[in-house]
């Protein structure tokens, strides 16, 4: 795979989360438009179905996975005792309910937005293993290549 153009940009664009954001707003569009055709709905309400779960499914990602995750981590970075622990875990269960309006609101507004999402992570992952990506390779695979490429060298 190393040996392919541009095997470089795509790795970068793999790790950097950019090429999985791009295959679920792409899903989020197969979606809305597969669902929008067998339902025969009319041309505006295809346009908005296929609008709404492409955005939807490539930002829920990355305000959720990103945002929600990144942030976890510098907090629990941040905490050392067992009291801080306990109230940072205590106030992320509390977060949990406000979410789940959040995720009614989505819902409400990109009905779709789930299946979209599905294909999408179907498509990123069918892609990763086609072009046998390394983030589909155990750490020892990794070590191992690293390995061999210093004593060829």
């Amino acid at each position: 795979a190393r040996a392919q153009p541009l095997h470089a940009a795509r790795s970068s664009l793999i790790e950097s989360g950019v090429l999985l954001y791009l295959h679920t707003a792409g899903g989020g569009a197969a979606w809305g438009l597969f669902e929008s055709v067998r339902q025969r709905l009319d041309r505006a309400a295809l346009v908005q179905n296929v609008a709404r779960t492409s955005l939807v499914t490539c930002f829920v990602p990355i305000l959720l996975v990103g945002g929600v995750v990144t942030a976890y981590n510098k907090w629990n970075k941040a905490t050392d005792t067992v009291e801080e622990k306990f109230r940072l875990y205590f106030a992320l269960a509390l977060a949990l309910y406000p979410s789940g309006r959040l995720l009614q609101w989505v819902e409400t507004f990109a009905p779709l937005w789930l299946g979209g999402h599905i294909v999408g992570f179907a498509s990123f992952f069918t892609w990763t293993l086609y072009t046998e990506s390394d983030l589909m390779r155990s750490d020892r695979e990794l070590e191992q290549a690293r390995g061999a490429a210093r004593q060829a060298a």
